[in-house]
Order: structure tokens, then C-alpha cells, then sequence
């Protein structure tokens, strides 16, 4: 494992010839031994956060995905009116050009 001023890193690399999945040789030997997931687990532990902010926390996750949810929903609302209108005129534009009013 990497520790840089950000983050801790995990490096691994494909092997092409036999499809799995390494861990760097850069690591010490113990490391490798415990395998990528157990390193995975182990960064995520050494996230600690005090129990009695956890219910605030959990609100305020809960707000972004909801909000973030009602981003996509007015997204997705504005685009499907956008295609109707471009199909609407589309149409008319056809009309036109099949009675011979555009060239």
C-alpha cells in the first residue's frame, strides 16, 4: 500500500498471459499475503467516525441523493419535452417539404 498526502492507494496489475490479478511487487510480502480485498477493508476501517454523528451524517446523505435524484428526474423531464418538441417539427418540416412549400 501507497500512503500519499491524500489518499492510500492500492496498486495491482493484470497478468495478459494468465487473466489474474496481482498485486504490485512493490508491496511488502506480508501485504500481499493478506490479499487486495483484506487492504481494501483495512483502508475503509481506518475511517472512523464519532457514533454520535452518524445519525447526522446519514440525514445529510439522504438530502444529497435525494436532491441529486430530483436533478436527473427534471433532466430527464426537460429532455423528453425537448424530443417531442424536435419530432413535432420535424413532422411539420416534412409536411412542408412533402406538399412542395420547402425545397
Amino acid at each position: 500500500m501507497k500512503t500519499t498526502g491524500k489518499t492510500n492507494e492500492i496498486h495491482y496489475y493484470r497478468c495478459f498471459k494468465c487473466g489474474a490479478i496481482h498485486i504490485n511487487a512493490n508491496l511488502t510480502k506480508f501485504s500481499k499475503s493478506k490479499g487486495l480485498q483484506n487492504q481494501f477493508v483495512e483502508i475503509l476501517q481506518s475511517f472512523n467516525i464519532d457514533k454520535r454523528i452518524h445519525k447526522p451524517i446519514l440525514i445529510q446523505i439522504k438530502k444529497l441523493i435525494n436532491s441529486r435524484y430530483k436533478e436527473v428526474i427534471r433532466f430527464n423531464t426537460n429532455t423528453k419535452k425537448k424530443i417531442t418538441e424536435l419530432k413535432a417539427e420535424l413532422e411539420t418540416i416534412e409536411l412542408r417539404f412533402a406538399t412542395g412549400k420547402i425545397p
